[in-house]
Formats: C-alpha cells, structure tokens, sequence
C-alpha cells in the first residue's frame, strides 16, 4: 500500500473511532492530507471499500497481536492479562472508542461488506476468548466456554464505554479485575 493510502487509512480510522460511519467524508480526509478529493477515491472507489479496508487493516493488526500472545506460552491468566492490556492501550493512547465497538454502534447504517468484517472480529474475539477459558477450565464445555467469553468480552467493551461515560480510567480497571478473577 502507498503512502498516502495508509495516511487515508490512518485518517478514516480515527474519524470513524470519533464519529462514526457517517461522521466523516472523504473531502475532510483529503483536507487533511493536503490532497483533492478525488485522490482519495483513487485509492478508495467509494466509502464502503475505504472502511472495508480499515476493518482488515485493523483485524489483521489485531490477529497479529493475539497470535503474539500465543506465542508466549503464558498461562490463561497471563494471556487473558495481555488481552486486557490491548484494550489498555487502546484506551489510553486513542482517547476514542475502539473502531469495531463504534462501528456496532452504527449497525443500522453499515452496508454489509462492513457488517461481515465486523463480525468476523466479533467472532475471532469470542474464540480466542473461548480457548483461554476452555484452558483453565477443559471440563466446561464448548458452549458454556462461548458464554463465559461472551460475558468477558462484553465485561471488556462496557468497561471502555463507562471509562470514557465517566472520564475514569479506574472504571475499567475495576471491572477488569473483577474480569481477571473469572478465568482464576
């Protein structure tokens, strides 16, 4: 990818972290850089393929991480720890909602190309979630390993939502220790 189609990728993601699907158009994106909005239509036809390619660039960066942990043989624990971490980040240096928790939010008004990637990153969240349980506890089961994932990833994304609600970084280290205290 060019240059200037990664500083368009960088822009859209940010904007759509802040406002949303319909939050931004592209002349702003090309403001910003300092080109024509017609060169960001080069790169991107249309505002589905841009947030098409944000999504895979996010999901692919956020695989990537997940499979750096993995590599690290921790215990669930340990790994369910660098998890959190991520998110950690997330909020720390982006001040914005996470880009797949925005984007749910705007659900009603997403065209499906971006519905698909962003249940793919749903998906891939509860299965990775699910394994760490399935971990420390082998003898629950596939589909009550799925539930408690889906209760420790929805426990993840409130508390980023009530941390940013309250301007409380302590909001959602709260709940993440009432998080960590699930998979022990």
């Amino acid at each position: 990818m060019t240059n200037t189609a990664d500083k368009i990728l960088d822009i859209a993601e940010s904007l759509i972290r802040s406002r949303g699907y319909q939050g931004f158009a592209f002349r702003e994106i090309a403001a910003e850089i300092g080109i024509k909005s017609a060169s960001v239509h080069y790169h991107f036809p249309t505002k589905v393929d841009l947030v098409t390619a944000v999504m895979h660039r996010y999901f692919q960066r956020f695989k990537g991480a997940l499979d750096h942990i993995e590599t690290l043989g921790d215990t669930p624990t340990a790994r369910l720890e660098s998890y959190i971490d991520m998110y950690r980040r997330e909020m720390k240096q982006h001040k914005a909602i996470p880009l797949c928790m925005m984007l749910g939010s705007d659900l009603e008004v997403l065209p499906e190309a971006v519905i698909e990637s962003l249940r793919a990153f749903y998906q891939l969240n509860i299965a990775w979630l699910s394994d760490i349980v399935l971990s420390s506890t082998p003898d629950l089961g596939l589909e009550d390993a799925r539930r408690k994932a889906s209760l420790q990833f929805s426990a993840l994304n409130g508390a980023l939502m009530g941390a940013r609600a309250l301007d409380r970084h302590i909001y959602f280290e709260d709940v993440v220790t009432a998080l960590i205290q699930t998979i022990k």
